[in-house]
């Protein structure tokens, strides 16, 4: 495979275990690290190949509650700072309603789109492989890009305007 997918597979793994034990690191930690994962992640999803589906079956194996479970942990390690505000469609002309939006969730389903991907990419066949990328290029496009764009925003403010709060000196 190519220098951008291996990146790119490598980034999402760091990704997924960055999310998935982010109970090891302070909330400064786990913001700082996901400040410097994310945008990396963001550059080579932009550079993976377009590639036409093998239509094999890439079992998504986290379900809801996983997710939830997941997200609702990111939620408390977030406290004050996980929820925030945004115009849904910025390019709209008239007026919109600001929407409020969840950095956990933001992170959360960034991390449900990865996971399958990343759980079989070493063990997977190029024509399985060539499926994750497709999957992995697609779920970027239709989806996560903009989880990443708002958190990446999100976090920007909080370690640039008022510094990460802690979520237990707040509770």
């Amino acid at each position: 495979m190519s220098q951008p997918i291996d990146s790119f597979a490598e980034l999402a793994a760091s990704y997924c275990t960055l999310i998935e034990r982010h109970g090891d690191y302070t909330a400064q930690e786990f913001i700082a690290r996901v400040r410097e994962v994310l945008p990396q992640l963001y550059y080579y999803a932009l550079r993976l190949p377009d590639m036409e589906t093998t239509d094999q079956e890439l079992d998504h194996n986290i379900n809801h509650d996983e997710w939830s479970a997941t997200c609702c942990s990111l939620r408390r390690k977030f406290g004050i700072n996980d929820h925030y505000w945004e115009i849904y469609e910025p390019l709209k002309l008239e007026h919109d309603d600001p929407v409020a939006g969840s950095l956990s969730d933001d992170l959360a389903d960034i991390w449900r789109d990865l996971r399958p991907g990343v759980t079989r990419w070493s063990d997977s066949s190029d024509t399985m492989q060539k499926q994750i990328i497709w999957e992995w290029r697609f779920s970027f496009h239709q989806h996560w890009s903009n989880h990443a764009v708002d958190a990446l925003r999100v976090i920007n403010w909080i370690t640039k305007c008022y510094g990460v709060r802690d979520a237990q000196n707040d509770a």
